[in-house]
C-alpha cells in the first residue's frame, strides 16, 4: 500500500512536470544551434529565433549562460502574444576545440527557465566568418562609429596612439596574454583605419575596418600565443594601416612584462 502511494505521487509529480515544460511560452524554432567553425578569439555567434505562444504579453527577464565566456543579447521591452524575437549568444571562442553549452531562458511567464543550446568548434587556422546578426538595443549616447565608405571626408585625419607599445603580463610559456589599444583621431574628417597586420606568428589583433569621427576613439584587443614566442625577450610587432596622411603605416611594439 505504501508502495502504491509512492508510486502515484511519483506518477503525479511526472505528469505536472512533462506538463509545465510543455506549457513553456517561447516557441524557438530552433533549440539547439551548431554555430559551425571560428577562428581561436574570433568571437561566434548563433541567433535564436522565437515566438510568443503563451496567448499573453510577456517580457525576456534574463538569459543565463552560466559562462562569462559568452554574452547574451535580447530584446527587453514587452512581448505581444504571437509576436516574434530573438536572442543573440556571442562565444569568445578563448578556447581551442568543441564548446557545447545550454543557455536558460527566464521569462515573466514561466516559474522554470527554458533551456537553448548552442554548439560550435574553435581551431587555430584562418575560418571565413559568416555574417553575425546583432539583436538592436536602445543605444548609448556616444558618438557611433562609421563604417569605412569612399563618400566620406578624409581630409586630414590624424591617427593618435594611447601609447606607442602594448605592454601584457608576465611572460608564462603556454599561456595567452591579452592587451589593449586605444587608437583616437586628432585631425579632422575622417580617419579610416583599413587594416592590421601582424608581424609575427605569435600575434592576433582582433579588429573590425572603421571610421573614426574627429575625438573618437576605437580600441584594439591585443592577443599573444607564447608558445610561439622564443622566450620573454622576444618582440611581437604589427602595424595598423589607416589615411594619416602623416604616417599610413603605424608599427607598434607588444612587449612582455
Amino acid at each position: 500500500m505504501l508502495f502504491m502511494k509512492h508510486f502515484i505521487i511519483t506518477a503525479f509529480s511526472l505528469f505536472f512536470m512533462v506538463l509545465s515544460l510543455s506549457a513553456q511560452s517561447l516557441t524557438f524554432k530552433e533549440e539547439l544551434i551548431d554555430a559551425g567553425l571560428t577562428q581561436w578569439y574570433h568571437p561566434i555567434s548563433a541567433t535564436f529565433v522565437y515566438t510568443n505562444t503563451s496567448g499573453a504579453a510577456l517580457t525576456i527577464e534574463d538569459v543565463d549562460p552560466g559562462c562569462g565566456c559568452m554574452e547574451p543579447q535580447w530584446d527587453k521591452s514587452t512581448i505581444a502574444a504571437g509576436a516574434q524575437g530573438r536572442i543573440v549568444i556571442t562565444y569568445n571562442a578563448e578556447l581551442l576545440g568543441r564548446y557545447d553549452r545550454l543557455i536558460a531562458v527566464k521569462t515573466s511567464a514561466d516559474e522554470t527557465p527554458q533551456m537553448i543550446r548552442m554548439k560550435c568548434k574553435v581551431v587555430d587556422y584562418e575560418v571565413e566568418q559568416p555574417k553575425q546578426e546583432v539583436v538592436e538595443e536602445t543605444p548609448e549616447p556616444v558618438a557611433p562609429v562609421q563604417p569605412v565608405a569612399d563618400a566620406i571626408n578624409l581630409s586630414k585625419p590624424v591617427l593618435a596612439l594611447s601609447s606607442p607599445y602594448v605592454i601584457l603580463g608576465k611572460f608564462k610559456p603556454g599561456k595567452i596574454l591579452k592587451g589593449t589599444l586605444v587608437v583616437k583621431n586628432d585631425g579632422n574628417g575622417f580617419l579610416a583605419i583599413d587594416k592590421v597586420q601582424s608581424l609575427s606568428q605569435a600575434l592576433v589583433v582582433d579588429f573590425d575596418p572603421v571610421a573614426l569621427e574627429h575625438g573618437q576613439k576605437y580600441k584594439l584587443k591585443v592577443f599573444v600565443d607564447t608558445s610561439k614566442m622564443k622566450g620573454p625577450d622576444d618582440v611581437c610587432e604589427f602595424v595598423i594601416l589607416s589615411n594619416d596622411q602623416r604616417d599610413p603605416n603605424h608599427k607598434v611594439q607588444v612587449v612582455c612584462q
